[in-house]
């Protein structure tokens, strides 16, 4: 399972490099949008959390982020640059007044092509944030050349360095973090990387840029292939001096590594820390030798703090100032490139400072991340309201965590246009329990009887099951476990994602492809037991594509214009809506829109994020939300509003339907009067009044048989249910 594990890890760096890098030479054929819609991210909606309120809720997430600062607005203060690994996703903070605010309108100012991993660094001194990242030969340099606003240059697609046999490219595995600073305190940066062949021993590639010229560049000349004369062998082993770590001329550990290189122990040197895939303990090498000539004699497993020894997997290290302050703090993450779920993904941003005694104290285990709803990873989060108090409630579903996936389910104790969130479940309706590697989630109603039911797609193992949760009718419990059917379903993979929606009187099903292509179907018989018809395997268009793979398909009337649109996303990061789908082919692309500075801007919520659809804002446009693969959330709210006040229609719920006990629970989404009139529309129980979201227990003693409940709420709508008592 460790090679398994290792190939497939390798292979997806290479190919997607590979990809990307073929693209230069090969003409792609694309669809034209003509037009766009725009959506505002929306990260001021309250949100509490065991009585602690989240400050940024709706940021995101993180499962192995990579951090960098940079100034982002032009203001002289340097903000936050983040590269999730897991997703390929940037996120952007900005730091007003000692805090991170959540800015993702800067997001699409960086390159788009980015894997593996990113770092920001001022290669050429002019006081600008440049940007080196993984490419297929090595890696890659782009030049801030920014102005007024950010923008780049790729200046090198490959960067070389001098080996013993000439100029070369420098490679280095895409798994690994390498250390890009002035390692020498000469004045230009230079590169530390582990030996793409063997692994064991680190290369330096000591820039001469100032040497020769005078002025800041890249002139790499690699003087060794041991730096610090040291070896990594295994998790716990290194070696030292004439020492070797090989055996049958094959490194003992395979996998990615990461180098932090920085001045730590008051020397005029800089000391290591390495971490490793597969390993939770950081190795420590402080350095005994000189600028000239480092030398690592010793490892330790306890740092950064000894009384708080860090147990992380493949554990890697960034030295930032975080508050911009001139005090550098030590941040300990994941470098995972697969989330397997193997981790505690809610705690593992660990923040480290010096205190007095110039020693590194854990002040946080959780920065950022304990700011934002994150679930772990694989959110799919749906809205509904469970309760019928007419707002629309959260629940998220996860990926695995620990022992299993899970629901997690958080109440809006808000109002159906001004939401708030309250965390009532991390284990809604018990999941976690059935061991299950992931769960996404869809609202639809099955049975057809105009109640919302809960799909459940789980994944377990390698096979993808899809069950419905019947709704009940209940308020207070309206779905359970134990009320449910499996639903059939043409052949999918785990990394497949149907999507139900209504066709007339029938059920059609849209399922975007791990390949990227999207299959039309339709059903005949009960969507239990369908007979499915393949309309189209390429549907729209929609084709398979290396670029694109993972769709995820939702359906809605975005437009408010009273026909059904399709909306699609992807690995690329493209978000667009077809309109009208069923009949036309008309596409229009998603983007954001600041309200700030009034300036638009493209959208990438990363790799398989999971869309869906909320109506939290009292508008006939409904907002969209995105479950993201590292654990978070964003919603966004449409710019366009339409009929807000009567965006929401009064509905009433009674439970049970049928009545055996002569006892009933009344529910109404709007304040009115209610009464209960017999099958001739005779009053039979007179008017009472009824609050939204408020219970009333009513008991009917009344004959066995059909009678009718009737609310009109204060805005004078109308609604009638039926209800039947049984003898």
């Amino acid at each position: 399972m460790f090679f398994l594990h290792l190939f497939i890890a390798h292979y997806v760096c290479f190919s997607m490099e590979f990809f990307k890098w073929l693209l230069f030479f090969l003409p792609l054929y694309s669809h034209s949008v003509k037009a766009q819609v725009t959506y505002t991210f929306q990260n001021d909606i309250s949100v509490i959390e065991e009585e602690f309120q989240l400050t940024k809720p709706f940021s995101g997430g993180f499962i192995a982020p990579q951090y960098s600062t940079i100034d982002l607005d032009f203001d002289g203060i340097n903000d936050l640059f983040v590269f999730e690994r897991s997703s390929s996703k940037i996120s952007t903070f900005l730091l007003k007044d000692g805090t991170y605010k959540y800015a993702p309108q800067y997001e699409s100012l960086f390159p788009s092509d980015l894997n593996n991993w990113v770092l920001l660094r001022d290669y050429n001194c002019d006081g600008k944030m440049d940007l080196f990242t993984s490419s297929i030969f090595g890696v890659s340099l782009y030049e801030n050349t920014s102005t007024s606003k950010l923008e780049w240059d790729l200046k090198y697609q490959t960067i070389f360095t001098e080996g013993s046999n000439g100029q070369t490219n420098l490679q280095m595995s895409g798994l690994d973090l390498p250390a890009i600073g002035d390692v020498d305190n000469d004045g230009d940066l230079d590169i530390l990387n582990f030996n793409f062949a063997t692994g064991g021993g680190i290369e330096f590639h000591k820039n001469l840029s100032v040497e020769n010229t005078g002025i800041c560049n890249l002139e790499l000349v690699r003087t060794t292939k041991r730096y610090g004369d040291f070896e990594e062998c295994t998790c716990d082993t290194y070696v030292f001096g004439t020492d070797e770590c090989f055996t049958g001329g094959r490194d003992e550990h395979s996998g990615g590594k990461t180098i932090l290189s920085f001045y730590n122990s008051n020397s005029l040197t800089q000391d290591l820390v390495i971490g490793q895939e597969y390993c939770l303990l950081p190795g420590y090498l402080p350095n005994t030798g000189t600028l000239e000539l480092a030398n690592m004699n010793r490892v330790e497993f306890g740092f950064p703090a000894i009384e708080q020894p860090l147990r992380i997997e493949y554990p890697a290290f960034y030295e930032i100032d975080f508050f911009d302050d001139g005090s550098n703090s030590l941040m300990a993450v994941p470098n995972s490139y697969i989330a397997d779920g193997s981790q505690n993904y809610e705690s593992l941003s660990f923040l480290y400072e010096k205190n007095s005694e110039d020693e590194y104290k854990l002040t946080n285990s959780n920065f950022l991340k304990e700011e934002m709803i994150d679930v772990g990873h694989m959110a799919s989060p749906v809205f509904i309201d469970l309760d019928f108090d007419g707002d629309e409630d959260l629940l998220i579903g996860t990926g695995k965590m620990g022992t299993g996936a899970a629901i997690w389910m958080y109440k809006n104790i808000g109002t159906a246009s001004n939401p708030s969130f309250e965390l009532s479940s991390k284990n809604f309706l018990s999941f976690k329990e059935d061991l299950l590697g992931a769960i996404r989630l869809q609202i639809f109603d099955v049975d057809k009887n105009s109640m919302p039911d809960l799909i459940v797609q789980k994944v377990i193992e390698n096979e993808l099951i899809v069950e419905a949760l019947l709704n009940s009718g209940s308020p207070i419990s309206p779905y359970s476990k134990t009320n449910s059917v499996q639903l059939n379903l043409p052949n999918l993979s785990i990394w497949d994602s149907p999507h139900y929606f209504k066709l007339g009187n029938k059920t059609g099903l849209l399922i975007g492809k791990q390949a990227g292509n999207l299959e039309y179907f339709t059903t005949t018989g009960s969507i239990a037991s369908p007979t499915w018809q393949l309309v189209s395997s390429t549907y729209l268009g929609i084709m398979e594509d290396f670029i694109k793979r993972n769709l995820r398909i939702i359906t809605l009337d975005f437009d408010a214009n009273g026909t059904l649109d399709m909306l699609s996303s992807n690995d690329s990061g493209e978000v667009l809506v077809y309109s009208n789908f069923l009949s036309e082919n008309t596409m229009q692309s998603v983007i954001g829109f600041d309200p700030s500075s009034g300036i638009d801007f493209n959208l990438n919520f990363g790799k398989l994020a999971n869309p869906t659809v909320a109506n939290l804002y009292g508008t006939r446009e409904p907002s969209l939300s995105f479950g993201l693969l590292q654990g978070g959330v964003n919603i966004l709210k449409s710019t366009k509003e339409t009929d807000v006040e009567t965006a929401f229609t009064l509905k009433i719920t009674t439970y049970p339907n049928p009545i055996e006990n002569k006892q009933m629970l009344l529910y109404s989404t709007k304040n009115g009067q209610a009464r209960v009139l017999d099958a001739a529309g005779k009053e039979i129980i007179s008017s009472f009044d009824l609050l939204a979201g408020e219970q009333v227990d009513l008991q009917l003693i009344l004959e066995s048989g059909i009678y009718f409940v009737e609310v009109v709420s204060v805005e004078n709508e109308k609604a009638v249910k039926r209800i039947v008592i049984l003898d």
